[in-house]
């Protein structure tokens, strides 16, 4: 398995426009038959952001040699 993620949330910093969450392919560890687990770290998010909402939308890809299924699910963050 592996997922790919995305942001509505950008912020600027100098010159760049950077994503609240990077968006390269993180690949699971299978823990069990039935249980896999993945790491994303979310930010560096800025102050400013504080009592912001970050939405972030993973793509899970489960590959079964010449079939896969993929589904996309929404998470919402309250910046802190």
């Amino acid at each position: 398995m592996v997922a790919v993620f995305e942001t509505d949330t950008y912020w600027q910093y100098h010159n760049d426009l950077l994503p609240a969450v990077q968006g390269t392919r993180v690949y699971f560890k299978q823990v069990t038959k039935d249980k896999a687990t993945t790491k994303r770290i979310v930010g560096p998010i800025p102050r400013e952001m504080r009592g912001d909402t970050i939405t972030i939308y993973p793509t899970i890809m489960w590959d079964a040699g010449n079939a896969y299924e993929k589904k996309t699910f929404s998470l919402k963050f309250i910046v802190k």
